[in-house]
């Protein structure tokens, strides 16, 4: 990891109290707050986000943005659909690498994990934190498949971080 990395990593670490978190998973914690922050500008917390903890499909982190609130329940969808009279989400997958070489079988494995994610009836398996997730997306994907309300947008943004390059797919 290069010093720059390691500086901006220590300075998250220690802003939030992960300093008994081993650094594999503040790098992901890491990762997935900056890809989230470009989408999402109010304070959160990485534990939102985080959902990597082996049975995770290859993913870190699973942040989903409705009519620009980061939602962490369920039960959340239908009062934003209320309130707003429209759904606008977002959902960004992340997956972190912190070694110095790309290595295109784990990218391979990331998007396979996400396509199976996503999936009606996914294969591989999930955590607790996958589960909630998974929760939050359905309950979005109902109202667009009903058609019971006005869909303004849903997109999907996949990424993986490698140690100081990212990777869009």
């Amino acid at each position: 990891m290069d010093r720059i990395t390691k500086s901006l990593l220590d300075n998250f670490i220690s802003n939030n109290n992960l300093e008994k978190v081993v650094e594999e998973t503040a790098f992901e914690r890491f990762t997935g707050y900056l890809m989230t922050s470009k989408h999402f500008t109010e304070t959160f917390s990485s534990d939102d986000i985080h959902v990597g903890a082996g049975a995770d499909c290859g993913i870190d982190s699973i942040s989903i943005i409705v009519n620009g609130c980061l939602v962490v329940d369920p039960d959340e969808i239908e009062d934003l659909e209320t309130t707003n009279g429209y759904i606008d989400a977002t959902f960004i997958f992340n997956q972190a690498e912190r070694s110095s070489s790309f290595d295109t079988q784990k990218l391979g494995n990331f998007g396979f994990g996400v396509k199976d994610f996503l999936s009606e009836n996914p294969k591989l398996p999930q955590n607790d934190g996958l589960k909630l997730k998974a929760k939050i997306i359905n309950e979005v994907l109902s109202e667009v498949v009903n058609l019971k309300k006005v869909i303004h947008n849903v997109s999907c943004i996949i990424q993986q971080q490698e140690n100081g390059l990212e990777i869009k797919i």
